[in-house]
Parts: C-alpha cells; structure tokens; sequence
C-alpha cells in the first residue's frame, strides 16, 4: 500500500501556492467563489409557504460547473499537467462532464439513501427521538465515509482518461487504506476554515454594518459581505484543491511537480 504523508503534501502545495498562487487565487475567486456570490445576492428572499424562484433555482446547475471548471483548472495546474491558466481551461473544460456525470451519479445514490431516513426523521421526530437522532447519526456517518472515498474524483477527473463510474471506482481505490489520515485532514481543514469564516464574519462583518448599514436584500451592506465571503473562499478552495491533488499524486504513484 502507498503510504500517505500529509506533511510532503503540504509542503508541496506550499511551494506551488508560493509560486503560482496569484493566478490560482483569480480562478477560484472568478469561477468559484464569485458565481456563489452573484447567486445568493440576486436570489429573492424566501417567502414563508411559498416554493423558491424556479429560475434561480435553475442557475444553480451553471454555477455548480463553472465551480467544477475552476477545480479542474486548479487541479491540472497543480499536477503539471497544464502550465498555462488557457490551456489548464480548456481541457477542464473537456473533463467537465465525466466528473459532472460522476457527481450526479454519487449524488443520487447519497439521495436515495437519505431520502427514506429524512422522510422518517420529519414525520417521528416528536414520536421516536431517539430512533431518529440515532439515524440522523447514521446518516451523516455514511454520508461523510462516502465524501472521504471520493475525495480523489476531482484530480482523476483531471488526470485521466476516464468516465464518470470509472472516475468513482478509481477514487474508492485510490483511498482504501487511506480513510483515517484522508478524514483527519478534512476535518482539520474544516475546522481552520470555521474558525477563520468566524473571525472575519465577526471582524469584518460588524464593520460592515457599522459603515453600511444591516445587509438587507439587495443592498450595499449584503453585496460587500458576500464578496467578503467570496475572498476567503477561494482562498480556502485554492488550498484544498491544490493539497487534495497532490495528495493524488502521492497516490497514483505520480511524481510531477
């Protein structure tokens, strides 16, 4: 079995964000942090008993792939497979759509298994408590065991020729005997990233409301904490892409910088 270090893929990210992190920085800011942005500030507020926008709820698939596009550019560069941010988008445009047929593919499975435990936990909350939070538990465990199997989709999509239940299978793969480090790194990550979304939420936000005023829909106030929620997580999906695909090239046994 490959043996997994996170301190060689750290250190390799380091030196690649050092080198190239400007240029990754305004990929995931321009494709994946601020389509979010542009989405959340233009979607109408939810109405109390009424169904959501159908047409914002539509834009929602051409944010998810320009977010997958600029994973996949991000993903490339930090494997040496492009080296030039053109180039880098035009083949993650290419293998766009395997990775978007392997995320459906994983996401109706995830929704089928959750679906029936949802249903149950809404409808014997007040009833079986105990029964539902021990399900609810389940679920999440499952659920959580499945996003660690398929961390490596996104670098497999990228770096080789495959379709979207070939890109799943070689992800279950290329984890197995890797679950416990690959876990401890997610939830690592998360935790940094909770905590640093508190502070600048805490710091940056009061500051906001003081100079602007509250954030109401549509207003100045919103527009700037979102693109300062923006700003930290591109931030945040530069560092996870790049370290997610070198820990791949750990495992696939790929040696380029």
């Amino acid at each position: 079995m490959t043996r997994l270090s996170l301190t060689r893929a750290w250190e390799e990210s380091a030196d690649f964000l050092k080198r190239e992190g400007g240029t990754l920085y305004l990929i995931a800011f321009a494709l994946m942090a601020l389509p979010g942005a542009a989405w959340q500030f233009f979607a109408p507020p939810p109405t109390p008993g009424e169904a959501g926008s159908p047409v914002m709820a539509l834009l929602v698939f051409p944010v998810l792939l320009l977010t997958m596009l600029g994973s996949l550019s991000i993903t490339l560069l930090a494997l040496g497979r492009e080296n030039v941010v053109g180039a880098s988008l035009a083949l993650a445009a290419r293998r766009l759509w395997p990775l978007l047929g392997a995320v459906l593919i994983a996401g109706l499975a995830a929704g089928l298994v959750a679906a029936p435990v949802f249903l149950f936990v809404t409808t014997h909350w007040v009833s079986a408590r105990g029964l539902s939070l021990l399900l609810a538990c389940l679920l999440l465990a499952l659920l959580l065991v499945l996003w660690v199997k398929l961390l490596m989709a996104t670098p497999v999509a990228a770096a080789e020729r495959a379709g979207p239940i070939a890109i799943l299978m070689r992800s279950w793969r290329l984890t197995a005997g890797h679950f416990a480090t690959l876990l401890g790194f997610v939830g690592l990550v998360f935790v940094v990233l909770i905590v640093l979304g508190m502070a600048v939420g805490a710091v940056g936000g009061t500051l906001v409301v003081l100079l602007l005023g509250m954030p109401e829909p549509g207003s100045l106030s919103r527009l700037v904490i979102l693109l300062m929620s923006g700003l930290l997580n591109a931030a945040f999906a530069v560092a996870f892409t790049v370290m997610v695909a070198r820990l791949y090239a750990q495992l696939a046994g790929d040696a380029s910088p």
